[in-house]
């Protein structure tokens, strides 16, 4: 099976693209950068990324796959979670992974998974396909581009955002340790409304809140027909972001944070 690796773009190259999208490319789609981008500077990638080893590969397959996967037939938030599943991989199989000192593949350390300079790499040169099939019509910058780590751009970015999401969701002591993917990407806006949020941040913690959305009860917040679904989940996750600032949710068990998150249900009348 091969492998490609995934280099580091500089960082004065990158300002130059952004600064290129934005007074060339005012009002454009991203498609039409990219196609451009990948013709102008696709041959002579080299010149423009920094010296040196990342230590960071993509798995060739998972890179066919993201870039060819077809998404008719599918919401975009299947299409996202999928492609989340594929990126990040399994044990025997991680997508994008580095190497531990004894040729294991492992996933990206801290330092690897927080470098802006390989995920806009990604976004823009090496699944440059994915982006455009999934994100080609539009022109929002945050899904072209990452410029700094906050929430917000992480969870907008096309690639970091699949991996984060599948890295929040990771159970070790599940028998599908990505199970909770399932429930995150149940709704686009769902996936966005909890990774762009402070308690994202809680590795445990927010894998109990996604467990609590995962009962059959619960399937009514996600219910395109009902028209209180979108207005359930949005006020459920504000809760939680508010419980997290008089509380210490760190602290708290499974069992307390899913009573914390009944009662919440109760007292709002969410159910």
């Amino acid at each position: 099976m091969s492998e490609i690796k995934v280099p580091a773009l500089k960082v004065e190259f990158i300002e130059v693209l952004i600064d290129r999208w934005h007074n060339k490319y005012h009002g454009a789609t991203i498609a039409d950068f990219l196609n451009e981008i990948a013709f102008e500077f696709g041959d002579a990638i080299e010149d423009y990324i920094v010296p040196g080893d990342t230590g960071v590969y993509i798995d060739d397959e998972v890179k066919y796959k993201l870039n060819t996967f077809p998404s008719r037939g599918r919401t975009s938030a299947e299409w996202d979670k999928d492609s989340s599943f594929f990126l990040f991989g399994t044990d025997d199989l991680p997508g994008l992974y580095s190497y531990d000192q004894d040729g294991n593949k492992i996933w990206l350390n801290s330092v690897q998974a927080s470098d802006i300079r390989i995920w806009n790499c990604l976004s823009l040169f090496i699944l440059r396909d994915y982006t455009i099939k999934r994100w080609g019509t539009s022109s929002d910058t945050p899904r072209i581009f990452i410029k700094s780590l906050s929430n917000g751009s992480v969870s907008r970015h096309p690639i970091l955002r699949l991996y984060w999401s599948a890295k929040i969701c990771f159970d070790n002591s599940r028998a599908n340790k990505l199970e909770l993917l399932n429930t995150l990407w149940r709704k686009e806006d769902f996936m966005t409304q909890v990774t762009e949020r402070a308690t994202s941040g809680m590795s445990d913690q927010i894998k109990f809140f996604l467990e609590y959305c995962s009962k059959p009860e619960m399937s009514t917040i996600f219910n395109d027909k009902s028209s209180e679904g979108y207005f359930k989940y949005r006020k459920l996750i504000k809760l939680f972001l508010a419980d997290s600032n008089v509380l210490s949710l760190t602290m708290m068990s499974k069992d307390e944070i899913h009573h914390l998150l009944a009662q919440n249900m109760e007292v709002c009348n969410l159910k």
